[in-house]
């Protein structure tokens, strides 16, 4: 369960996307600030803390959107959370792929940094398709059964 009512959720997606005049606590707290900061610095981003949170506010989200039990609603019970936040959640997803991308063809970091990188988008994507799926009760359970069974 998500420790943060809908409206701070939404702020916390918006921060992490680095959507302008969106500033929360602190910048280290965003996914996309933390990318860029390992482009500029050579430093490793520690994504995982991160991934944490957006799947958190993901699915404080998703019950807002698909109500508090999906599996057993039907239909969209608030679609406007889909324009509140799925521009931040395409371009936390975007930012990740595009970094992972970069560093892969420059040989900026080692393979466990790449891995780690391509983890953490991974299960952001995951988290915003059962999102979008609407009928998944409880995002974390669903990404830690998805990767599971992909090894």
């Amino acid at each position: 369960m998500s420790p943060y009512d809908y409206e701070r959720a939404r702020l916390r997606l918006l921060n992490h996307a680095n959507i302008p005049d969106v500033r929360l606590d602190s910048p280290h707290e965003s996914f996309c600030y933390v990318l860029w900061r390992g482009e500029v610095s050579k430093v490793p981003p520690d994504l995982s803390p991160l991934a944490t949170d957006v799947i958190a506010c993901l699915e404080t989200a998703n019950r807002e959107m698909n109500g508090q039990m999906p599996s057993s609603e039907s239909g969209r019970q608030n679609a406007r959370v889909l324009e509140d936040v799925a521009y931040a959640v395409s371009g936390i997803i975007a930012s990740g792929i595009r970094y992972h991308r970069r560093w892969s063809r420059r040989s900026t970091f080692d393979a466990p940094v790449l891995d780690a990188v391509e983890d953490a988008t991974y299960c952001v994507a995951l988290a915003w398709d059962q999102v979008l799926a609407g009928d998944v009760d409880e995002l974390r359970r669903e990404i830690d059964w998805a990767l599971r069974t992909e090894q």
